[in-house]
């Protein structure tokens, strides 16, 4: 036993010390997972998966930091008088990137170049049932200069037609502004009503809906926090039907203060193709819910939903539920199935939504557009008895249109382009984005990825490798790369801009102590679908981009217990 504890020892340190060092390996990395609660429910979500834990009936396709602290440990001492207090945890991330500002699923985390940080802690207090958690955050970055891009010269209406189709309907931002940022952040903090099964109040925590693991189509912890009135569940509520959990918001969202990135070089090159974008609030209500059907264990049914829109002087335009609107506003929508296997210790998700109404059924078949999916499985396969585990897991995601023609009006093809995009406006004209990031699936309009993972897990430690294709909006690419015919096999086949990835990384805990380590590489071929050089299928001195990504955090849980 003694040997076998020594060998585990050897192994983690030699691996974290390889992650340092193993710089000038040839393969392609990848941005890394960075710690937050919404990813530490995938602890509890694994024990669930792998059979450990029979009582749990949590659908997790309602993820936030209060949840965790929530279902981690439900009878320690927090929970057992009618006046409490804790301290949850305080934490450090550290995150450099050497060339552009890369990174994704990062809560209030931004694109920079350079040394990026973050310091939190969170606590929490209870009187009978009003609860409140203090969780701020403190970020700073560097924020240097990312490496430029040429324009092909060859392709004069490039840029305005990057505008026409996407800068002007979605606020997606490589970065903030020229200067250093410092920013004290209200964080993952909340103040609820809560009973047994629900509750009620105002927060600021990062939220994810439905069941994926890299690509929320509604909602995720990508962009930054944003205040929100809520109505949820903290426990499945139980009924003749089987166990429903749900959550219903209404919050306001925020612009950046800093105009877009790409600003600078089209103010050269066609000032007026600039939109003026309203600079009003804007509303964002929603809602998600889930089912476990009582004939059915095991098997979690749900649909989300979401709208924006702005809140002018004007007309005073509010989103008032995600069905109905005093203005035309973003509507997204998603229906999603879990299946979990605990005795083949195996899980099954799907996720399937269109960019522009709520996703009911009958929304679903009605037409093709604009449809997206995201699916995935994950299979453990328990090693020592079960104590711990190796797993692969492979998510697909596709948001791109299903037919190129879907970006063109008819009989217009060399004008103007459709709003057909995720998360694209031609109302909102900040799309659906927070602080010039979007709340859904990282990837963006128009993209696609596909995600395979290896890894070991026991409880909080973890050892992972992910590779990862993503393909980024295609619907921008066909509408720029349009010739004489709108036919697919006229299209330029050799510039789509795809990343080629993969990500190592280790978690260990050490008794209170949550440290992760991870060293990264992104390869970038025809970077934002430019290629200048290399002939058809080569790589491109010139338009390529590489990127090196250095990730450290360390947590400190001041209850061992979560962790285990």
């Amino acid at each position: 036993m003694a040997n076998t504890y020594m060998m585990k020892k050897v192994l983690f340190f030699f691996l974290l010390f390889g992650l340092f060092f193993i710089k000038g390996i040839g393969v392609a990395f990848c941005q890394v997972e960075t710690f937050s609660e919404v990813a530490a429910m995938d602890f509890l979500r694994m024990k669930q998966v792998s059979g450990k834990d029979s009582n749990d009936h949590l659908s997790y396709a309602i993820r936030s930091s209060s949840l965790f602290f929530n279902a981690v440990e439900p009878k320690r001492k927090f929970w057992q008088k009618k006046a409490a207090f804790e301290l949850r945890n305080i934490g450090f991330t550290q995150r450099q990137n050497d060339n552009l500002g890369l990174g994704h699923n990062d809560g209030s985390m931004l694109a920079s170049v350079g040394i990026q940080q973050r310091a939190s802690i969170a606590l929490a207090a209870r009187w009978k049932r009003v609860h409140l958690q203090l969780a701020p955050e403190w970020m700073t970055a560097e924020n240097k200069d990312p490496l430029p891009f040429k324009i092909d010269a060859s392709d004069p209406n490039y840029m305005a037609r990057y505008y026409l189709s996407t800068v002007n309907k979605i606020d997606m931002y490589w970065r903030y502004g020229k200067d250093p940022i410092d920013k004290f952040l209200p964080g993952q903090s909340s103040l609820k009503y809560q009973t047994k099964s629900l509750a009620f109040g105002v927060s600021t925590e990062s939220m994810w809906w439905g069941p994926s693991l890299r690509n929320g189509l509604v909602m995720s912890n990508n962009a930054s926090n944003f205040p929100y009135l809520t109505l949820n569940s903290v426990a499945p509520v139980e009924t003749k039907a089987g166990r429903f959990e749900g959550q219903i918001i209404y919050g306001n969202l925020t612009n950046p203060e800093f105009e877009h990135p790409d600003h600078e070089r089209m103010k050269g090159i066609w000032l007026a193709g600039i939109a003026e974008k309203d600079s009003s609030k804007r509303s964002l209500a929603g809602f998600v819910v889930s089912w476990e059907p009582k004939w059915t264990p095991n098997l979690f049914i749900g649909m989300a939903s979401a709208a924006s829109a702005y809140r002018n002087k004007q007309d005073r335009a509010v989103v008032s539920f995600p069905f109905f609107t005093s203005r035309k506003p973003i509507k997204i929508g998603s229906v999603f199935l879990r299946y979990v296997m605990p005795q083949e210790k195996t899980e099954l998700y799907f996720e399937f939504g269109r960019s522009d109404k709520m996703a009911t059924p009958f929304n679903l078949v009605r037409d093709s557009i604009p449809l997206g999916y995201t699916a995935g499985i994950r299979k453990m396969m328990p090693l020592s008895g079960g104590k711990s585990h190796m797993f692969i897991a492979i998510e697909l995601t596709r948001l791109e249109l299903p037919e190129p023609r879907l970006v063109f009006i008819v009989n217009e093809p060399f004008g103007r382009p459709l709003t057909n995009s995720w998360y694209a406006g031609s109302q909102v004209l900040q799309g659906y984005t927070n602080y010039g990031q979007v709340m859904g699936s990282w990837i963006g309009p128009g993209s696609n990825s596909q995600t395979l993972q290896f890894g070991w897990v026991k409880g909080a430690k973890k050892i992972i490798i992910t590779g990862e294709r993503v393909q980024h909006n295609n619907d921008f690419y066909y509408y720029n790369y349009l010739t004489s015919s709108i036919q697919t096999q006229y299209q330029n086949p050799n510039k789509h801009w795809a990343d080629i990835n993969a990500t190592g990384q280790i978690q260990w805990n050490i008794r209170n102590l949550l440290i992760s380590g991870a060293w990264s590489y992104t390869s970038l071929l025809n970077y934002r679908w430019i290629k200048l050089d290399g002939g058809f299928a080569g790589p491109s001195k010139v338009s390529d981009r590489k990127n090196t990504q250095i990730q450290l955090s360390a947590f400190w849980f001041f209850n061992k217990n979560m962790l285990k």
